[in-house]
């Protein structure tokens, strides 16, 4: 059975979405985040596609600990690297890890933080789409230095999660999806947080430029037309 996520802290929905529906596909991520005694070396690696749920769980941590929070923008954008070291940092979260590859102005702040937050068993956590080894980075260590921290994947919804998606997305746009319709689109749409996006955001145009309910015999032409 779908769960929502109980970690043992208050967080804040990311998204727009009030809750984080827990199922095989992500069990382990948010089993690890809650217990950060298990990181090796004081960090946590997690990769995901777009759409599951990186930033909802980074969230999550961060309002936890009160951690700071940085992506690959503002790492470019620090010239000394020393001064994310000092007081009231306690905690890291670093976004989108994967975009700065092959960036040395924000790879150099990144491994220089590790390195310190490791140093004092500070934990942190790395957030990323894809895995380690398909991205480029140019600054000696960082790789070897993200490869010694914890791993955890969110892998694409299984079948319960991906129903449970479908009728989180509808409810956020305040959408009436019947339940024929939800049982209609969970056996058609591909098992990916990407098409089951664009999957609701196509229904929801096309219900609106038509003016039309949701409806199984709508759904039916969305989807032809998405899969063509």
């Amino acid at each position: 059975m779908t769960e929502q996520l109980a970690f043992e802290f208050p967080y804040r929905a990311a998204g727009g979405s009030e809750n984080f529906y827990v199922t095989a596909a992500n069990r382990h991520a948010v089993t690890i985040l809650g217990d950060p005694s298990r990181w090796q070396n004081g960090g946590l690696l997690i990769c995901g596609p777009p759409g599951s749920g990186k930033s909802h769980l980074a969230d999550a941590w961060a309002d936890r600990f009160g951690a700071l929070r940085l992506d690959g923008e503002s790492l470019a954008a620090v010239r000394e690297p020393r001064g994310l070291t000092q007081e009231p940092v306690r905690r890291l979260v670093v976004e989108d890890v994967h975009r700065i590859a092959g960036d040395p102005r924000a790879e150099r702040p990144l491994l220089h933080v590790i390195n310190f937050l490791c140093g004092r068993r500070v934990p942190f956590l790395l957030t990323a789409c894809g895995r380690p080894p398909d991205w480029p980075f140019v600054t000696p260590d960082l790789s070897s230095r993200i490869a010694a921290v914890s791993f955890a994947a969110l892998e694409e919804p299984d079948d319960e999660l991906l129903r449970a998606l479908l009728a989180k997305l509808f409810e956020d746009r305040q959408l009436d999806c019947p339940p024929r319709v939800l049982d209609y689109l969970a056996r058609r749409v591909e098992r990916s947080y990407a098409a089951v996006i664009r999957t609701v955001d196509s229904l929801d145009h096309t219900s609106l430029d038509r003016r039309r309910p949701l409806t199984r015999a709508l759904a039916a032409v969305v989807l032809d037309k998405l899969e063509s």
